[in-house]
């Protein structure tokens, strides 16, 4: 890009981002979606369809809705502000002259942001089957059919130990999530 405001140098698309450049980088909703639609395009693009996507996304329209004055308050935000940042990070390439972007190989070094987030199982739904395993046992143990009553007696404790194990489970999970962000709290100390 010949009339670039900001191209990063190789040694700067290749550097690490530290956690507290990424975090102030992708505090503003724009900048992080002008980087995830620059990372899902992953091409050169005009401004004025950055500006047309994040104006839509903002004001939650179609692109083709968007008024003149939404495009304008949109398009002076990331002009004056937030491209110049994003570039200067080394994230994206400006070339003011031709009004385009384009991602820079350093841009997946935040793309995890924009992964949809991994919730880890729905663990309402194991502890609702387990529930019901509960209830229905004990419902048909006191009061089922006769033959039943002794199945009851048996097949409670297991059903309740499932429920024993499936909150162990669910405990040493929440437990590895915890200590996997506790790293990113330690390198900001760093």
């Amino acid at each position: 890009m010949k009339g670039s405001l900001h191209t990063p140098s190789m040694s700067q698309t290749k550097a690490k981002l530290s956690s507290d450049e990424v975090f102030h980088l992708l505090s503003s909703p724009r900048r992080r979606f002008v980087l995830y639609y620059l990372h899902t395009e992953q091409r050169t693009v005009d401004l004025s369809e950055v500006v047309a996507e994040v104006a839509a996304w903002e004001n939650d329209k179609q692109v083709e809705e968007l008024t003149e004055k939404e495009r304008k308050r949109m398009y002076v935000s990331l002009y004056q502000t937030h491209i110049p940042k994003l570039a200067a990070a080394g994230l994206i390439e400006y070339d003011t002259d031709e009004q385009v972007v384009a991602p820079t190989g350093r841009i997946s070094q935040v793309a995890p942001y924009f992964e949809k987030e991994a919730t880890g199982p729905d663990w309402y739904l194991f502890y609702f089957v387990g529930a019901m395993l509960n209830i229905s046992i004990l419902t048909t143990g006191t009061l089922g059919p006769q033959w039943a009553q002794p199945l009851g007696n048996v097949v409670f404790p297991l059903t309740l130990g499932l429920l024993v194990l499936i909150a162990t489970a669910h405990f040493i999970y929440v437990w590895q999530q915890k200590n996997k962000t506790v790293g990113l709290v330690d390198e900001a100390k760093g």
